[in-house]
């Protein structure tokens, strides 16, 4: 009975031994999922960054070219009304010169 009983507790402390070994197992595990999970979130926090920095940068430079478009829309709309203006003038003065020549 004394061999059963230390036959039994030779099994109990191979068993306690081997899980406080998976326990300490598991913990290694979990801090270091712990530290590429933080450090996963450092990159993500950075991707983001870096994301909203381009946009901001995008959209300046868009609106330094819709700024620059509409500069360029006002002068061809300014080039327009000169045409127009010399048209006028043009067929104003072939009518002169036409009345100048029936007389």
């Amino acid at each position: 009975e004394l061999q059963d009983a230390r036959v039994g507790l030779m099994e109990a402390t191979s068993a306690a031994a081997e899980a406080e070994s998976t326990v300490t197992s598991l913990r290694s595990v979990i801090e270091e999922l712990r530290r590429d999970n933080e450090s996963l979130h450092v990159q993500i926090d950075e991707s983001r960054n870096a994301i909203s920095k381009d946009r901001a940068k995008q959209n300046e430079i868009l609106t330094l070219a819709e700024k620059e478009a509409q500069k360029w829309r006002l002068k061809c709309e300014e080039s327009e009304e000169e045409n127009r203006k010399l048209k006028m003038d043009k067929a104003t003065a072939e009518k002169q010169v036409d009345q100048l020549k029936c007389r």
